[in-house]
């Protein structure tokens, strides 16, 4: 998927539900009347031949938002992305999204693009089933199997952490350790490293000990390489595939020992 306006804050899309067709059809057909008439002849064009449907979405944040989204083939999704960088290319996303604002209660905070076929397949990696009254935990858990489902794995991360973070919360109150409220997957993993002896096998607790410095890492790039914030330096998929599928093994593991 491609991300071709963005207007601030989270990056992270989690999809709520589709204006209907009928109401989306007839407010398609006044913005086009609009941008025809104010001589935004890019911004009509693009808004014609692309085939958008309105979403409402969320965020790891609550946030509330609406977004442009289309499914393309491969010569159309290639050529939007190509024209990303033009600047009366982003004028016209622009002029399309403050139409809608103009004369709808739909605030725009992207306009994205799909492939209409996948081209290849992708991993299919799962959390393992949760016994648990956390609500968190289950929701995250869910959204996690629902974006890895579109092999979208940057977006797994956030989704995983939160899980993960929740999991290792549950496990260590239900063991009598004491969580602080600060307390983060750092500290509350090394405290249930402490308190279980996970392995006998010296090969294995070799592996092992060098976890701590996995879950550390995976902290640092869901703060900082991931959709959880707006940050610049994100992951591709195949590094977001990398980490999802090595904190899931280790997110099994634990469920399986303690």
């Amino acid at each position: 998927m491609q991300r071709l306006l963005t207007s601030g804050g989270s990056n992270e899309i989690i999809r709520v539900g589709e204006v209907p067709e009928e109401s989306w059809a007839k407010t398609r057909s006044h913005i086009e009347k609009l941008l025809r008439g104010r001589k935004h002849d890019r911004a009509m064009k693009i808004f014609r031949k692309v085939p958008w449907r309105l979403f409402e979405g969320t965020n790891a944040f609550g946030d509330e938002f609406y977004y442009l989204h289309a499914v393309v083939d491969i010569d159309k999704y290639v050529a939007l992305g190509e024209k990303e960088t033009d600047p009366g290319f982003r004028q016209a996303l622009n002029q399309i999204k403050s139409t809608i604002e103009e004369i709808t209660e739909y605030y725009i905070r992207f306009m994205t693009v799909a492939l209409t076929e996948k081209l290849e397949e992708h991993p299919t990696i799962d959390l393992p089933d949760i016994e648990a009254p956390d609500t968190t935990l289950k929701r995250c858990i869910d959204e996690f199997r629902e974006a890895q489902a579109d092999g979208r794995f940057l977006n797994c991360i956030d989704r995983l952490h939160t899980a993960f973070h929740a999991f290792l919360k549950s496990k260590a109150e239900g063991n009598g350790l004491t969580i602080g409220p600060r307390d983060g997957i750092n500290e509350i993993y090394k405290s249930l490293r402490g308190q279980f002896e996970l392995t006998e096998n010296d090969r294995v607790l070799k592996v092992l000990n060098t976890s701590s410095n996995i879950v550390h890492q995976f902290n640092e790039i869901r703060n900082h390489n991931s959709l959880a914030h707006p940050n610049e330096g994100l992951l591709d998929e195949d590094d977001a595939l990398y980490i999802v599928n090595t904190v899931a093994a280790l997110f099994h593991y634990l469920n399986a020992k303690i």
